[in-house]
């Protein structure tokens, strides 16, 4: 069974605050935290509706034992492999050499095999979380690297919540899911 797990989160959302009261025209700055509450909250559902991450974050992949390869990492896209350790029953912790794996990014989504004649090694793993990679997921470290449809929609859910506090209307509005269908990946 394979378990994912944030390690990094982002270090900023892909839509600011000024972008989101613009579009919902507001012109004060009373509300701008909770803007950002909303931009954060449209941001983890686009990403999970999508399976992708966004603004770039570092991701841990955990496996049981050897998996069997390629293996597709869960959220795209991938810019870099950071490392693939596996731990022996007295828990060692031996990490791969980068020469014996190798990333496809233009996969969808990405994924990693070994190299041509690298296998996995014959040792006794530990029972539990015993093979980890560890990766780097989206499209860069700013908003700006992130596909225009894809803010459009953060930005039409932050509207939609700035029109509808009552609570009464739904999370997201069905168009704010019909706008990121195009760029949803497919596991």
């Amino acid at each position: 069974m394979a378990r994912l797990l944030l390690i990094t989160p982002p270090a900023a959302e892909p839509v600011t605050v000024a972008e989101a009261n613009m579009n919902s025209h507001i012109t004060h700055s009373v509300e701008d935290t909770l803007m950002e509450k909303w931009i954060t909250a449209g941001r983890e559902l686009a990403e999970i509706y999508l399976r992708r991450s966004l603004i770039n974050q570092t991701w841990e992949l955990s496996y049981d034992h050897f998996p069997r390869m390629p293996i597709a990492l869960p959220r795209s896209p991938v810019s870099s492999i950071t490392s693939i350790t596996y731990y022996d029953y007295e828990d060692t912790a031996t990490v791969i050499s980068s020469d014996n794996y190798q990333l496809d990014v233009s996969a969808s989504p990405a994924r990693v095999g070994l190299t041509y004649g690298y296998t996995w090694p014959s040792v006794t793993l530990r029972s539990i979380d015993s093979v980890k990679i560890r990766y780097v997921a989206g499209y860069g470290a700013a908003g700006t690297s992130v596909p225009s449809v894809i803010n459009d929609a953060i930005i039409l859910y932050c509207t939609h919540r700035s029109e509808n506090r009552s609570g009464e209307a739904e999370e997201a509005p069905k168009q704010f899911y019909n706008t990121l269908r195009p760029k949803r990946l497919h596991l």
